[in-house]
């Protein structure tokens, strides 16, 4: 009991001077707005022909006000995306810990694999300070309609099956399973029947030797 009432009293006695020293930290660090950006797809999983919805988050992870914030995105290629909306947003500011954002549609005209779209060009002014930098790459891959429609017919699949069979590589082992099993089936049926048709010839053989016949 007494342990517990000092690890209790300790607890409490160093609780505060830990926040006191988290807070001088804080207060220790030298000014200045620091912008980050990043896009936000509005499906992880990019389809062919199907309209995708981008927005751009623009962050200040600085601790003080940013100005004059201007945020682009590359374009995107004619031959490859149609493009809906602006893909540049500008902000007279941004406070501190405080996230703006902008907006614009693509749509994938062709199937992708690992495509890569150059980084966010970011600028704003800090004090009397103009910074300019970049955000990130971004790397799709875009799924044929093909590849959606086996896609949605695994997971339908997976469904009735009870998780059985989720695979394309499961599927084709249970196809091969069942097309061996049938022709098995068909041919002992096949082999049953001649077995039966040779035997009743053989019975109607010996009856006639015997000199008797069938109605």
């Amino acid at each position: 009991m007494r342990l517990i009432t000092f690890f209790v009293f300790a607890v409490c006695a160093f609780a505060p001077i830990r926040a006191e020293e988290a807070a001088e930290a804080v207060a220790d660090q030298p000014e200045r707005a620091f912008i980050m950006a990043r896009r936000d797809l509005s499906d992880l999983k990019v389809k062919e022909g199907a309209p995708l919805t981008i927005t751009v988050e623009v962050y200040n992870a600085g601790n003080r006000e940013a100005s004059d914030v201007s945020v682009s995105d590359s374009e995107w290629a004619e031959q490859l995306f149609r493009t809906e909306g602006e893909i540049s947003g500008s902000f007279d500011s941004i406070p501190a810990g405080a996230t703006k954002s902008f907006s614009y549609i693509i749509t994938p005209k062709v199937p992708l694999n690992n495509f890569e779209h150059p980084e966010l060009s970011i600028s704003y002014t800090d004090g009397d300070k103009k910074i300019e930098s970049k955000g990130p790459k971004e790397y799709l891959k875009v799924h044929s309609k093909e590849d959606m429609m086996k896609t949605n017919f695994l997971e339908v699949g997976g469904y009735v099956t009870l998780g059985m069979l989720r695979s394309e590589e499961q599927w084709i082992r249970a196809v091969v399973i069942f097309a061996g099993s049938l022709f098995v089936y068909i041919f002992l049926n096949v082999v049953r029947n001649v077995r039966a048709m040779l035997a009743n010839k053989k019975r109607k053989s010996a009856l006639k030797e015997f000199g008797f016949k069938e109605e």
